[in-house]
């Protein structure tokens, strides 16, 4: 229950962000493929450069990209959306490694930094393998010394939502029911 002033600004700093899309595969479309995108940018504050923006788009078209392993399924939208995650992690520690040796950085995601494809996908080897990617690059993130946050940026998002509503309650209103 305090106020603080805020801190000096430092001289040089860096902001990273990443974000990712997909489209998923059309079993009606003339061929069968899906894309995965990363974007990215780096804000280097204290220098004179523009901010590098960066777009890595990826299609993915070959049978072992379409299909997991032996089980002739299509790949779920989930396992889509866990290896967009992944990349967009990847992306973000990749850039951060760098950016981090020269200035203080936050990395900032556009995601939760929580991966919950464990409660979706029923494929568990998948789930496993995209959980030690992600962890990885967390790794990357956390030997950098940088600082990291997730960013939910929608609005109408259940989290955000969340928060607010938590944000209005009492210390003593804070129950697991009102959670």
């Amino acid at each position: 229950n305090g106020a603080f002033p805020l801190p000096q600004r430092p001289a040089r700093f860096n902001v990273i962000a990443a974000d990712g899309s997909q489209i998923y595969p059309d079993r009606h479309g003339i061929a069968l493929y899906y894309l995965i995108n990363v974007g990215s940018i780096v804000f280097r504050h204290g220098l004179s450069d523009a901010p590098s923006t960066a777009s890595l788009p990826e299609v993915f078209f070959e049978d072992e990209d379409l299909y997991y392993e032996e089980e002739n399924s299509l790949i779920t939208t989930e396992m889509i959306n866990a290896n967009r995650d992944v990349r967009e992690l990847g992306e973000l520690a990749r850039l951060t490694k760098i950016e981090a040796a020269s200035a203080p950085t936050t990395a900032l995601l556009d995601n939760s930094l929580l991966l919950y494809i464990s409660l979706r996908e029923q494929n568990p080897k998948f789930s496993r393998e995209v959980i030690e990617k992600y962890l990885a690059h967390l790794d990357v993130l956390r030997d950098s010394g940088a600082v990291v946050a997730g960013v939910v940026d929608r609005p109408r998002s259940a989290n955000l939502i969340r928060l607010l509503n938590l944000s209005t309650l009492g210390p003593d209103e804070i129950t697991q029911e009102n959670l």
